[in-house]
C-alpha cells in the first residue's frame, strides 16, 4: 500500500505558534496556496481511497489540492486534543516536552500514546482494507507523528515532534521505506 500523507494548509494560528488541537480553526490565505500547490503535485496521481479529518481545515485543504475526491471523514485522524491548553502559546521546549512517549498525563491532555493507539487503528485497518492501493490521508502533524511512530516505531522517550510534518506537504509513506516528500518533478 501507498499512503499519501498530505498535513492541511497553514492557519493563523499555525503562524502564531497557538496550540490548534480539535479547534476547528480554518485556512488563511497562505494555507489555501499550499494546498493549491499541493493539488499540482497530486493530480498526476490516482487514489484508490481518500481519508480525511472532519475539521474544517483538513476539509479545506483536500477541497482546494483534490476538488473532485470523494473523501471517507474519520474522527480518528482528529489532531491530538490539546484541551485546555488550545489557542495558548507556549515555550517550544514545553511543547517538545510533551512528545515523548511516556511523558505525564496533564489534566485534559491527550496523551501522545493515545493518539498513536488511534493512527495504529486507523493504520491496521486500511492496511488491511487497500493493501494494494494507493490512499490519500489529509490530516494533522501531531497525527502525522502518530503514524509515523505507528509505521517505523520510536523509542520511548524520544520526541515525535521532529516527524510533525510541514503544512500542505505531500509525503508518501511506504512501509520499509523512508518516507519520500513529494514534488512537482
Amino acid at each position: 500500500m501507498d499512503l499519501v500523507f498530505l498535513r492541511h494548509g497553514q492557519t493563523d494560528w499555525n503562524l502564531t505558534g497557538r496550540l490548534q488541537g480539535r479547534t476547528d480553526v480554518p485556512l488563511n490565505s497562505t494555507g489555501i496556496e499550499g494546498a493549491k500547490l499541493a493539488g499540482e503535485i497530486l493530480r498526476k496521481y490516482r487514489f484508490d481511497a481518500v481519508y480525511c479529518s472532519p475539521l474544517s481545515r483538513t476539509r479545506q485543504t483536500l477541497e482546494y489540492a483534490c476538488p473532485d475526491a470523494s473523501a471517507i471523514y474519520d474522527p480518528r485522524l482528529l489532531e491530538w486534543s490539546f484541551g485546555p491548553y488550545e489557542g495558548k502559546t507556549f515555550p517550544k521546549d514545553w511543547f517538545a516536552d510533551r512528545w515523548k512517549l511516556g511523558c505525564e498525563r496533564e489534566i485534559g491532555l491527550e496523551l501522545i500514546e493515545d493518539v498513536i493507539d488511534r493512527a495504529a487503528d486507523f493504520y491496521n485497518e486500511i492496511k488491511e482494507k487497500h493493501a494494494n492501493d494507493r490512499i490519500l490521508v489529509v490530516s494533522h502533524g501531531g497525527f502525522s507523528g502518530a503514524l509515523y511512530a505507528v509505521m517505523y516505531g520510536v523509542e520511548k522517550g524520544e520526541s515525535l515532534s521532529k516527524y510533525c510534518l510541514p503544512n500542505a506537504t505531500p509525503v508518501l509513506f511506504r512501509e520499509g521505506q523512508a518516507p519520500i516528500i513529494l514534488t512537482e518533478e
